[in-house]
């Protein structure tokens, strides 16, 4: 008996972790696709100009969102949706250190 509720109480934490992990992935993907429209829509970036998009689950923000673009590929820039999309990075640091980024929001410059 003891045996049979390890093995529910195992199999039952294992779909958990499952199912918890399985919501991250899919709130990550759709924040991708979501930016990715974004940049095409609003701010008027051809695919061809973005190399690469990820979305991470973290602490804070909960979900970032970093695009590389091609022309730019040394360069990861960090945007949170909040009401709408704004930009994390670069740092001010990076920013005031003289170096030209060539997506910097107009805000930031």
């Amino acid at each position: 008996m003891l045996k049979r509720l390890l093995l529910i109480g195992g199999i039952c934490l294992v779909l958990i972790v499952i199912v918890v992990f399985s919501v991250i992935r899919t709130n990550e993907k759709n924040l991708e696709n979501e930016f990715r429209n974004y940049l095409v829509k609003e701010k008027k970036y051809s695919e061809n100009d973005i190399a690469h998009i990820s979305s991470r689950f973290g602490k804070m923000p909960k979900y970032g969102v970093f695009v590389i673009f091609k022309d730019e590929p040394e360069v990861t820039y960090s945007y949170v949706k909040k009401d709408k999309w704004i930009q994390l990075g670069p740092s001010d640091a990076e920013i005031q250190s003289g170096k030209k980024f060539k997506h910097i929001d107009d805000r930031l410059q």
